[in-house]
Formats: C-alpha cells, structure tokens, sequence
C-alpha cells in the first residue's frame, strides 16, 4: 500500500511525503478461477470460504510442475463466473 502524509502537497518523484507498506495475509481461501495468457503471470481469482464472495486475485508462484499440476486440476472442475462476477478469466472453477 502506498500513502501520502495529508498535510503534504502531492510532488512527483522520491519523497519523505509518501509512505510505502507491505501488507501480508495468510488464509486459506476457495479457488474461483485462474487467468493465464501467454508471457504474463497466472493469477488465482479467490473466495472466502463460507459465502463465496470473491476477496481478489494474487499471482500464483509456483515452479513450472507445480503450475502445471494446478492448471490440469482447474480444467477438471470447470465452472461458471460467480453471480454479478465482472472480472474475466481463462477458466472458472467449481470450489469445492
């Protein structure tokens, strides 16, 4: 996440100004889709577990096998968007 201090006026480039944090979270969540287009990062398109609500995407950083192993398992199990879901993806998945 990056800030700016409020009593500051906005200057382009390095500052004192702005504040940059890095925000972590570990949980487990459903897999609702993947994106994946050729020369670019997959992204994992998730859901809270209890309600299905889509909570957001996070690059999948897996080794190549790993990838791969998921990648056959998500076209296993395929689905449809979630109800009102905007977002594309290369493939939606059942959770579960």
């Amino acid at each position: 996440m990056v800030s700016k201090h409020k009593d500051r006026v906005y200057r382009g480039g390095n500052s004192t100004a702005w504040l940059k944090i890095k925000s972590y979270a570990i949980d487990e969540y459903d897999l609702l889709g993947a994106e994946r287009e050729p020369g670019k990062p997959a992204f994992a398109l998730m859901a809270e577990r209890n309600t299905g609500r889509y909570v957001g995407s996070a690059f999948i950083t897996l080794n190549r096998e790993m990838r791969e192993r998921l990648w056959k398992r998500v076209q296993k199990r395929p689905g449809s968007p979630p109800k009102g879901m905007k977002r594309p993806a290369t493939q939606w998945v059942n959770p579960g």
